[in-house]
């Protein structure tokens, strides 16, 4: 059981961790397509201006989505990584990872802008861990206590559930038995005549031979 419930947790943070990634690259997008279809479509001349900014939209705006991927993906690479060393899930592995993508993006225009802009992405996932941990705690507080009403309600919503799952399964059974009666019948039907049609068949035999 222990096992089981293991396996599930790991499935459910490789599920979260593919809808982040998955989230980002629309997230950019998103915000990529729109942006450079209007830069395209501003200052393309007049007989191509839609052809222009629906082709700077295919190729720049899909590239920004894919940046988002690219930095979701190293974030959420690093997160994982610090949470099964740690063996915890904090702030410290938020700002380490946002730390780390802010460092290996600007990395090559000098360590100094690295630094600068490690220090930035590491505030700002600071800021998102807190804000997903009060939006949780809001969201848990939004939650009403079931009352009895309505757990006499789901109770009767189970037992209609059963109910109509029980008439189902009866109506396909009838509809079973009734199609083995008809065949049962044509068979019956089929070999009576077939048998009414031996005893004629040997009535004009014996005539004959008379």
């Amino acid at each position: 059981m222990l096992n089981k419930s293991k396996e599930e947790q790991k499935f459910t943070e490789f599920q979260k961790f593919c809808n982040n990634i998955g989230q980002s690259f629309l997230l950019g997008s998103a915000i990529g397509i729109p942006c450079f279809f209007y830069h395209g479509y501003r200052y393309a001349p007049v007989t191509s201006k839609f052809q222009a900014g629906w082709q700077l939209a295919k190729t720049r705006g899909v590239l920004l989505g894919t940046n988002f991927l690219v930095w979701r993906l190293i974030f959420e690479s690093s997160n994982h990584f610090l949470k099964q060393f740690r063996g915890k899930d904090d702030v410290f592995n938020w700002a380490a990872g946002g730390a780390f993508v802010g460092w290996i993006l600007t990395i090559r225009a000098g360590p100094k802008l690295g630094l600068i802009w490690g220090v930035a992405y590491s505030g700002f996932y600071q800021g998102q861990y807190y804000f997903n941990k009060e939006f949780e705690n809001f969201k848990q507080k939004c939650q009403l206590p079931e009352s009895p009403q309505m757990e006499m309600i789901q109770n009767l919503n189970d037992q209609a559930q059963q109910i109509w799952l029980s008439l189902k399964l009866y109506h396909q059974n009838i509809f079973i038995l009734r199609n083995n009666t008809l065949n049962f019948l044509e068979n019956f039907k089929y070999n009576i005549l077939e048998g009414f049609s031996n005893v004629l068949e040997l009535k004009d035999n014996a005539l004959s031979q008379d």
